[in-house]
């Protein structure tokens, strides 16, 4: 997959943006929502299990201007072929320009007009800025899973959203 908006590119990652990911799996406030963040090695190992091969679950985020790694986007199928989990990771640097928000449309976009998907979702135990933003692209929160994650600090809850083709089209 590949996708290019005005300002990102959405590509397979490789080893080799390992150095650049780690930027952001290693912060601790980028990953305080997530699990403990990852060492360099954890990295690579992450890319090679997740990011590479035929059929990946995350991709690189590049930022077009500096053509740097600024995170990662989870987009693979859950479930069933037609319903896809949509994620985001994103370093600090790059937070608040709307770029979580650009990256995401353009991937609903692709799932529901090239994929011809049935179903995005996506879950987050952030329930400020995460899950403000999956409203913002048109999710309905589907449910709540009470303390349902262990998130770094202490177990939280983990809510759910999900966006019909229909409501998409619409939206």
């Amino acid at each position: 997959m590949y996708i290019e908006t005005a300002r990102l590119l959405i590509r397979k990652l490789t080893v080799a943006d390992a150095k650049e990911l780690h930027r952001a799996l290693g912060d601790p406030l980028v990953m305080q929502h997530i699990e403990t963040p990852y060492d360099l090695e954890a990295t690579k190992a992450f890319i090679k299990q997740h990011g590479m091969g035929e059929n990946p679950r995350v991709y690189a985020l590049i930022e077009k201007e500096s053509n740097s790694v600024m995170g990662h986007v989870v987009f693979h199928a859950i479930d069933y072929p037609e319903i896809y989990e949509l994620g985001w990771i994103i370093g600090q640097k790059y937070w608040r320009k709307g770029y979580a928000y650009e990256a995401s449309k353009a991937l609903l976009d692709y799932g529901f007009r090239n994929l011809r998907l049935h179903k995005i979702v996506a879950e987050t135990n952030d329930y400020i800025k995460a899950l403000n933003l999956m409203k913002k692209l048109g999710m309905t929160l589907e449910g709540t899973r009470r303390k349902h994650s262990k998130g770094v600090a202490d177990w939280c809850d983990l809510y759910w959203c999900g966006i019909l083709k229909e409501e998409y089209i619409s939206f």
